[in-house]
């Protein structure tokens, strides 16, 4: 009997993400089938293949959702706190990044796990390199702005990010919910953001990054 689920979706690319999204919350990428994409979605089992080619195309079309909503959400960041000096601009990436993996745990635990995907897509690069010249941009600014203090800004940039990173995954794989005094998430994001300003740019920074630290 012929299958008359036909692509009906008004945006079925994003239909198809949701489903996809939804199938690595419950059971992880790695047992991921399109068929089971497709069912989530209500199309046809030919309807992920069609869009994204196979698993691997559709992995690294999340992962390419992903960057491109981890970079609005350090935007959003930056506005809600009027981020202007690059302290501040430096904490709330952070803060921008910590808060997206919390609120897409899926798209982070695919967005790094580089034999998933395939790292020749052209818009799958695009996105990650804007979301490091977010961070690189801030860094530089610190350098323009001279509160470096002498430290490679290269070497400052992939600190900030291993920092944020390191306490994302760990809080999403809820390794450190019982080992502290709060489990409010933005309690801790504060901190560490504000702490990592600090030892970067010394009694200066915390100057002027307290008011975006708070």
């Amino acid at each position: 009997m012929p299958d008359h689920r036909h692509y009906h979706h008004g945006d079925l690319k994003n239909a198809l993400l949701v489903g996809v999204a939804e199938a690595i919350r419950e059971q992880g990428p790695l047992t991921l089938s399109l068929r089971e994409v497709a069912r989530r979605a209500n199309v046809s089992h030919a309807a992920p293949a069609h869009h994204f080619g196979n698993k691997r195309g559709l992995l690294t079309a999340l992962a390419a959702q992903g960057y491109e909503r981890l970079g609005q959400c350090i935007l959003d960041e930056m506005t809600a706190r009027g981020a202007a000096t690059a302290a501040q601009q430096l904490a709330a990436t952070g803060r921008g990044y910590i808060r997206f993996a919390r609120e897409n745990p899926a798209h982070f635990s695919v967005m790094f796990r580089v034999e998933l995907l395939d790292e020749s897509d052209a818009t799958y690069l695009a996105c990650a390199d804007a979301c490091f010249g977010l961070l690189m941009a801030s860094v530089q600014q610190a350098a323009v702005e001279g509160v470096l203090g002498g430290r490679d800004p290269e070497t400052v940039a992939i600190g900030a990010w291993s920092i944020v990173h390191g306490f994302a995954a760990l809080w999403n794989d809820g390794r450190l919910q019982d080992r502290v005094s709060t489990r409010d998430p933005e309690v801790w994001s504060n901190r560490i953001c504000q702490m990592f300003v600090e030892s970067v740019f010394g009694a200066q920074g915390a100057m002027l990054g307290g008011a975006a630290g708070t």
